[in-house]
């Protein structure tokens, strides 16, 4: 006989499931026509921890504080709080290691950048890459543009009141603290990225990962991203690895030898162009270095021809 708290789990999962399939769906009927990269295509990761904790946690006692925003608990789904985002300090604070990305960034003859890459891969990578003087400096993260940036942010608001308004949500405060959470990620101006070809990117499942692949892809740059596990992603099956994981890259390097993905939502993350698989973490080095230098060859040649067809046309 299954338990009245297995029982109540798995009405939760569904309703947590139907809830990113909602969103889904607003992506697709109101967000492309802004483009497949969007607010909501950008922010549907922190969006679902936000709505689905929501869920989860609303006649629950906390277990937690509100470190782990947009994770949030009950307290705050009964009371007026406030949530302010500091993502300024985390960006520009001053600091060793903030002095060390500044300097990193302005490496000369340097056409491959990096952004919080901390997986175990890369940890051996770095290692081949420097013994054939491949070259990286950090990437600066810049806040996304938007078209209709606040078209955009109305619709989100929207959506967010009335989720609020159907789960009987008593934070006043619950819609704009969510926009306000996200704000500083997106800009009504464009930035310019760095000169660098390639962008080597830690788990895009972190917004910051997540918006500077996305400015590195509109930019026609290759981007690389790193499983940050240390076993096959595609191992536990949730959708999660659809539009957090395997999300805004050219290539996406992964553990093991799943190699099969079931497309479960029809919204476009634009998913890798190939992945690479290893299967061994004692061949790590000798084939991930060929890989990514072969990528880099091959990409770095294509980039190269752009630009005389580019010369030629002017």
């Amino acid at each position: 006989m299954k338990s009245k708290d297995f029982i109540n789990q798995v009405k939760l999962d569904k309703l947590t499931l139907q809830e990113l399939h909602k969103l889904d769906n607003l992506n697709i009927e109101k967000f492309t026509k802004f483009g497949d990269i969007n607010l909501l295509s950008l922010i549907i990761v922190d969006l679902q921890k936000y709505l689905s904790s929501s869920i989860i946690n609303a006649n629950k006692k906390p277990y937690y504080n509100l470190s782990f925003y947009p994770r949030v608990n009950s307290v705050y789904l009964e009371n007026n709080l406030n949530f302010s985002t500091r993502q300024s300090d985390k960006n520009f604070k001053w600091s060793l290691q903030r002095l060390k990305k500044i300097i990193y960034r302005y490496i000369p003859f340097s056409n491959v950048s990096t952004l919080n890459v901390f997986s175990d891969i890369y940890g051996e990578l770095k290692i081949a890459l420097n013994k054939n003087f491949i070259i990286r400096k950090t990437a600066t993260f810049k806040p996304m543009y938007l078209s209709a940036y606040d078209d955009q942010f109305k619709i989100s608001r929207d959506y967010l009141n009335n989720f609020k308004y159907k789960n009987q949500i008593k934070n006043i405060n619950y819609s704009e603290n969510f926009i306000n959470y996200i704000k500083p990620y997106f800009s009504k101006e464009r930035f310019k990225i760095d000169n660098s070809d390639f962008l080597l990117v830690g788990t895009n499942s972190k917004l910051e990962n997540r918006i500077t692949s996305a400015n590195y892809l509109l930019n026609k740059r290759q981007v690389i991203s790193f499983n940050h596990a240390c076993y096959n992603t595609l191992i536990i099956d949730e959708p999660h690895q659809e539009y957090a994981e395997h999300v805004f890259c050219s290539y996406y390097v992964d553990y093991g030898s799943i190699k099969k993905q079931i497309k479960t939502f029809k919204s476009n993350f634009l998913y890798p162009k190939k992945i690479i698989h290893l299967n061994s973490t004692t061949i790590n080095k000798t084939l991930l270095s060929n890989n990514i230098k072969k990528i880099l060859f091959m990409c770095q040649t294509l980039l190269m021809g752009m630009r005389e067809m580019d010369h030629i046309e002017k």
